[in-house]
């Protein structure tokens, strides 16, 4: 078909925008909807620059994310997890790793109570030890487990033996799962092999792929942000990194729908992308 040449450093920014702006325009609602309209602020300083890198928006963007902090605190429980609403007592073991994984990359850019990120982290422990036969499913199971040992890696603590463990459980997780456990294996060892490891048609969702009810809300848009967020932080040259950018942006510009997670996951990985490269590298769109 035609190609067409765009600098990536333009074109991530630019097919953002509208997920930025759905986000912005979101409601506060539940847990997971409360932590996906934030994540573009952790991140936001970076498309700003590129857009107006004459506006210093850095005050207002801090402030939205410490008012999402206090949201999210707010619906922490006596376990040290997150209930779906505020109020809720009973933790849900996705949505409280996710909340706890926008903690650990919040502490960096606005207060989060230590004793908060202790019991969050502490509940994770716990979620890597609790018997598979204590949640929904085993793919819910192992790819909750995954997700927990990444977050735990960035918080610092990484589970090594729990990584270890898991990797004998790849084939029975949901592709997120995979993802995430590359991802903690590829922080690790502070390269991309774990990453270069996985097999790209296992991570494609595929139209009757046994989800269950979703519990980790995986699609196809978001797992592949997750692939550009993990690439751009172990190997933000790497030219899969770049045709990770520019799929996540030609999907982002073809899409007229999305999840808050779709939309969510995609403005923090195109973010770091920038981030960390300054998107100065030229690229092609099919």
């Amino acid at each position: 078909g035609e190609r067409l040449s765009l600098s990536v450093d333009r074109s991530p920014v630019l097919s953002v925008l509208p997920s930025l702006q759905f986000l912005v325009e979101y409601p506060y609602g539940c847990l997971e909807q409360t932590v996906s309209r934030a994540w573009p602020y952790l991140v936001l300083g970076e498309i700003q620059k590129a857009l107006h890198p004459d506006k210093d928006e850095s005050g207002n963007t801090n402030k939205i994310l410490a008012e999402t902090v206090s949201r999210v605190c707010s619906m922490m429980t006596s376990q040290g997890g997150f209930g779906l609403w505020p109020g809720y007592n009973t933790p849900d073991p996705w949505r409280s790793v996710n909340a706890t994984f926008f903690l650990v990359e919040a502490k960096d850019r606005v207060s989060v109570a230590p004793s908060v990120l202790e019991s969050s982290l502490n509940y994770l422990n716990l979620l890597m030890a609790l018997p598979v036969e204590s949640y929904y499913s085993k793919p819910y199971a192992y790819s909750t487990k995954a997700f927990a040992a990444f977050v735990l890696t960035r918080a610092g603590r990484a589970p090594l033996g729990w990584l270890q463990t898991l990797s004998a459980h790849e084939k029975d997780m949901y592709p997120s799962g995979r993802i995430f456990l590359a991802g903690a294996k590829a922080l690790v060892a502070g390269n991309a092999d774990a990453l270069k490891a996985l097999d790209d048609a296992q991570l494609k969702l595929g139209e009757k792929d046994a989800l269950g009810l979703n519990m980790s809300l995986e699609s196809n848009l978001r797992n592949r942000s997750l692939l550009l967020y993990f690439w751009s932080l172990v190997a933000p040259a790497d030219a899969r990194t770049t045709s990770l950018c520019l799929d996540v942006a030609q999907e982002l510009s073809r899409q007229r729908w999305y999840t808050t997670q779709d939309a969510g996951m995609a403005a923090l990985a195109l973010g770091t992308y920038l981030q960390k490269t300054g998107g100065a590298v030229a690229g092609k769109y099919d």
